[in-house]
């Protein structure tokens, strides 16, 4: 079964969704654009486009820059304005992880080019899909019930409570850095759990 094989990192995708240029970033404050998580932010923290691109989401680009680098060294297969229609080609790896933003009580996933309803995101999934989803969603466990139920086969990793995107993304970093053709994606992050209990072992 695929959540006990060896895997290696040139097996998993990383998508991420959210827009990583300023010209991205800034269309999504147009009123054409629907309700986004970018614009949320802004509500939220009542700035200024300028202020919320230098001050709240830059620092964040660059740090997503920066690891994304990390894992293509490492082989690992790394998208862009990952969209709905970029779904139908995960079965060509053994791990599937997406970075989005999610909103369980809606029950839509905002990914590059929209948010969309878990129905249509479920049907841009390749029939009979049986690999290992990594949802890196705050309180995603909604989603991977969903994807369970239509996936029986599938592996499916959530989170249950709210999640750190910056942190999130390290952690991943590190899972993939463990995965040498002897561990499986799962034991991989159990290790990565493990660490963290002593931070000092955890760079």
């Amino acid at each position: 079964m695929i959540v006990d094989e060896p895997i290696l990192p040139r097996e998993c995708l990383f998508g991420i969704c959210l827009p990583l240029t300023k010209e991205d970033f800034l269309d999504r404050l147009k009123p054409s654009w629907p309700e986004n998580f970018v614009q949320m932010r802004k509500k939220q923290l009542a700035v200024n486009d300028k202020t919320l691109w230098d001050a709240d989401y830059e620092p964040t680009v660059r740090l997503f820059e920066h690891e994304l680098g990390l894992l293509r060294g490492m082989d690992v297969h790394c998208q862009k304005k990952f969209s709905l229609k970029d779904l139908t080609s995960i079965g060509d790896y053994s791990v599937t992880t997406i970075m989005a933003h999610h909103e369980e009580d809606q029950g839509l996933i905002e990914l590059y080019d929209g948010r969309y309803d878990f129905p249509t995101f479920l049907d841009a999934i390749p029939s009979g899909y049986d690999k290992i989803f990594d949802l890196t969603l705050c309180r995603s466990t909604g989603l991977q019930m969903a994807i369970r139920r239509k996936f029986p086969d599938a592996v499916t990793v959530a989170n249950k409570l709210d999640t750190n995107p910056e942190f999130r993304l390290i952690c991943y970093r590190k899972a993939i850095s463990l995965l040498q053709g002897e561990l499986s994606y799962v034991d991989a992050i159990a290790r990565v759990r493990l660490l963290l209990i002593n931070s000092d072992k955890f760079k």
